[in-house]
């Protein structure tokens, strides 16, 4: 009998361990995909924060009051544009 009870100890320490392990597995996988995650957010939130915005249109000085868009003389734009050494 006596056996037997330390048999059924023997194997309650056992189970005991492998629930352990198994819960100790459990959390270090969550705190693995955790960890993995914060650093995926942390990721996308620099680029999308360091992002200049999008400007479809340059923009373009104007004349006076009432004369409209004003451009320069096309070899005026031109030495802006590649100005000469």
């Amino acid at each position: 009998m006596s056996e037997l009870v330390r048999k059924s100890v023997a194997q309650e320490q056992q189970e005991r361990k492998i629930e352990t392990r198994t819960a100790v597995e459990r959390i270090a996988g969550f705190t693995i995909v955790a960890t993995a995650v914060a650093v995926l957010v942390v990721l996308v939130a620099t680029a999308v924060y360091d992002q200049k915005p999008l400007r479809l249109r340059k923009r373009v000085p104007y004349g006076r009051e009432g004369e409209g868009l004003h451009l320069p003389p096309v070899p005026d734009a031109l030495n802006r544009a590649c100005p000469r050494h």
